[in-house]
């Protein structure tokens, strides 16, 4: 348990090798859990389950994009969706991660979401 004071200064010295996930959990309200893996130092996986299924954080320019690739999150091989293009390695595919600053915004605002920007979007998760 992090206190919501300290999280920033907890999510920023975290290292992304192994994955490691931060999670926030609901006593009541419509979202119920939200998880953020972190993918290294740059990047990060966010997911939100509310009260009907799973919905993935991304870009909004990247959202229709479709497909799956694997990530390391909690130390464990995971399939997410496809999103774009990492910008320093043009030929590695990003899954719907965002960077870790909107990663730390959907902990820090979650239920409302309210400090995530607008150019994110949630996405039920391809079946």
């Amino acid at each position: 348990m992090i206190p919501s004071e300290e999280l920033a200064a907890v999510f920023a010295a975290t290292a992304g090798d192994g994955g490691p996930t931060f999670s926030w959990e609901s006593d009541e309200g419509s979202v119920e859990w939200v998880i953020v893996g972190l993918i290294d130092d740059e990047w990060c996986y966010v997911s939100m389950l509310d009260s009907v299924d799973w919905s993935d954080l991304c870009d909004a320019d990247d959202a229709d994009n479709g497909g799956r690739v694997e990530v390391v999150l909690c130390g464990f091989s995971s399939s997410v969706p496809r999103a774009a293009i990492v910008p320093r390695a043009a030929i590695v595919p990003r899954a719907a991660i965002v960077p870790r600053h909107v990663g730390l915004a959907a902990l820090g605002s979650a239920p409302t979401f309210s400090t995530v920007s607008p150019n994110y979007v949630w996405r039920r998760p391809p079946r």
